[in-house]
């Protein structure tokens, strides 16, 4: 599975375990933020369902961008030494 897939996988999680935690605790959805390090950009018909699923249940201004420069998760998805990690400041 691509990177792509593998975060927006994560980001319908994300917005599933959302939507649980805050109906049991009876919060506004509205005041959720998301974060992910991926913009929006023309799918195949896979990830488009999968970004369906996230819009029916989220507002876009519920999310942010992480640029792959300040994204620590970024480091180790790109293959980085655990010496590389230990010495950056992200």
């Amino acid at each position: 599975m691509s990177i792509p897939r593998l975060e927006l996988t994560a980001a319908v999680l994300g917005v599933r375990l959302s939507l649980a935690v805050t109906e049991t605790l009876q919060m506004p959805t509205n005041n959720v933020v998301y974060w992910t390090s991926d913009e929006s950009r023309h799918f195949e018909p896979f990830i488009a369902n999968i970004i369906d699923k996230i819009h029916e249940n989220t507002e876009p201004k519920q999310w942010r961008h992480v640029p792959t420069n300040k994204n620590p998760a970024d480091l180790i998805s790109r293959g980085t030494t655990a010496s590389k990690l230990v010495d950056s400041t992200l």
